[in-house]
């Protein structure tokens, strides 16, 4: 089945909002000079595929009773959204959904109003039972409550293809990272400054090192995870996100690399430092990821 719905939206609180007034003229838009016309124009195709995987990364299939893909593409760079929700059968381990895009100009909605097209878009999934009710998983990720958060922001310049990888049996950590000055207590401002090259963070089910086994992640310092980018502002240097796991509780320990070498440890004994995983391809942010270091 699918639906074309346009709908205004209000992306940072999920609330919907009325479309621009008539005397609301757009800006400008590069491709047509002129993002005001009252037709919309420049489309782009926009592929979206989804993968079902299990916790070793192979296939699985859409989970059992699940057999319907919502499909969220929203327009996120002026006030008048457009919003489209497409449902598309759920079934296998792989699926794919493509349609055409408008990245300017403006059309009229039925109550006089305008919808304005941009290039900017937030791509959402989410798997559901046929009435809708009930969600077994989102992505990028699903959090508590419905419609799913914010997902991934693409820029359609040109055609563009948006994978997306769903663990529906469980979900992962992602933390921000900040390096500290050991010899100052200050923020620094770049991996480069501190001699970081690696962080790594080794986690484990429960409170207690040891009684379960390790599994360990690592990301370059000044890696930019897709959904969850650092804010270089806030002086976070990078970010990343566990392997998908199991729903438990994981407790772990950053540690900060300079050529292979530890430099700087955060959690441990008396510093707990964790995540809670639980179905639904659920994103948990690892909090306290602030590791001082040893200065160069």
């Amino acid at each position: 089945m699918r639906l074309s719905i346009l709908v205004p939206f209000l992306l940072t609180s999920l609330v919907a909002c009325f479309p621009a007034s008539n005397d609301d003229a757009p800006p400008a838009d590069a491709d047509t000079g002129d993002a005001g016309d009252d037709t919309p124009a420049n489309p782009r195709r926009l592929t979206i595929n989804w993968h079902f995987k299990g916790f070793d990364g192979n296939p699985v299939a859409c989970p059992a009773g699940f057999s319907v893909m919502e499909i969220w593409i929203t327009n996120a760079q002026y006030d008048g959204y457009w919003q489209h929700i497409v449902e598309v059968p759920c079934s296998g381990s792989d699926g794919t959904y493509s349609e055409n895009v408008f990245t300017s100009g403006r059309e009229q909605t039925e109550d006089g109003g305008y919808w304005t097209h941009g290039k900017i878009h937030d791509i959402r999934l989410k798997v559901t039972e046929p009435t809708g009710q009930s969600t077994a998983a989102g992505a990028p990720s699903l959090p508590e409550g419905s419609p799913p958060g914010p997902g991934r922001f693409i820029t359609l310049d040109q055609d563009r293809t948006v994978d997306f990888d769903i663990y529906a049996g469980g979900g992962f950590g992602f933390a921000r990272w900040h390096l500290i000055s050991n010899n100052t207590s200050a923020d620094l401002v770049s991996c480069a400054a501190a001699g970081v090259d690696t962080i790594r963070f080794t986690y484990f089910v429960g409170y207690y090192p040891g009684v379960t086994t390790p599994i360990v992640t690592e990301w370059p310092c000044d890696a930019k995870d897709i959904d969850f980018a650092p804010d270089a502002s806030n002086y976070e240097l990078g970010s990343g996100r566990t392997r998908a796991v199991a729903p438990e509780t994981y407790y772990g320990t950053f540690q900060a690399l300079r050529n292979g070498v530890v430099v700087g440890t955060r959690g441990g004994d008396g510093d707990a430092i964790g995540f809670d995983s639980s179905p639904g391809n659920r994103a948990f942010q690892i909090t306290n990821a602030r590791i001082t270091i040893n200065d160069r």
